[in-house]
């Protein structure tokens, strides 16, 4: 049996020994749902290779940390801010299964860690002018590191863009709603 991909529409409804014929798709909707329900519907979890991730880009959460070690050696936290003691990611989903981390997890968990302890610094507020200036320096510096470059959306970056720039303009309105949204309380 050839199959084709693509719609094929024959006319007529009875074939040659007495097939069934009509408008239909050359390649049937039978083998369809069985190819779906045995690939698509399957137990086994989908491995990160087959997912199109080479094994090299896949990281356990023992690897994590070694990123977020690594990349935590170039960051300079706000004033009264420190790593966590403990930065090691989940390691079993809920269903119990091994969790696993594309490269440059660790990386981009640092330096979001790094960019909340400024952000949290600006909106505390109270800054004299030197360290107000220092802090939105630190602020603009993530558009040289691997979160702004490379784990965020450039409709992202654009509200990166807007929210520094209306910070520096002293409106806080928008960092302050990220603070809240998406970032850890400060340390006490």
């Amino acid at each position: 049996m050839r199959f084709q991909m693509g719609l094929k529409r024959t006319r007529g409804l009875i074939g040659p020994a007495g097939q069934m014929r009509g408008a239909r798709w050359t390649l049937p909707l039978w083998l369809t749902a069985v190819l779906v329900s045995a690939l698509g519907c399957s137990s086994n979890p989908v491995s990160p290779t087959s997912a199109g991730v080479s094994s090299a880009e896949v990281l356990s959460p023992a690897d994590v940390v070694l990123e977020i070690k690594a990349e935590s050696k170039s960051l300079q936290l706000a004033p009264g801010w420190t790593w966590p003691t403990d930065v090691t990611p989940q390691s079993h989903g809920p269903d119990g299964r091994p969790v696993r981390y594309q490269a440059g997890y660790g990386t981009t968990w640092a330096d979001h860690y790094w960019y909340c302890s400024w952000e949290w610094r600006l909106v505390k507020g109270g800054l004299n002018a030197t360290d107000l200036s220092h802090t939105l320096e630190m602020l603009a510096s993530v558009r040289s590191k691997e979160y702004y470059l490379v784990a965020v959306d450039p409709i992202d970056k654009v509200k990166f863009d807007n929210e520094l720039n209306a910070a520096t303009k002293g409106s806080l309105g928008s960092m302050q709603n990220d603070v809240a949204l998406n970032c850890p309380a400060p340390p006490s």
